[in-house]
């Protein structure tokens, strides 16, 4: 949560802020788990309503040790 809060700080002050979630996992879509960390999902949605922007990731980790982006991520919306 500390890094969501200076990711907001950041963005107050002018700067350009974005949350980046890399993925090894098979999935099309983000969502914070508000079972296991609710403040850490009221602090993420925060950040996003305060203007901090979301990039999300598919990737795989190459036998080459590099990091390999699969596709984008979206972020699912809560409704």
């Amino acid at each position: 949560m500390k890094h969501l809060k200076e990711l907001i700080e950041a963005k107050e002050r002018g700067y350009n802020a974005v949350i980046l979630i890399m993925a090894l996992r098979r999935c099309n879509y983000f969502l914070p788990n508000w079972e296991t960390d609710r403040a850490f999902s009221e602090m993420f949605y925060r950040a996003l309503e305060k203007g901090v922007d979301f990039k999300g990731f598919r990737i795989k980790l190459g036998e080459d040790g590099k990091v390999y982006l699969k596709s984008p991520l979206k972020l699912a919306v809560l409704r």
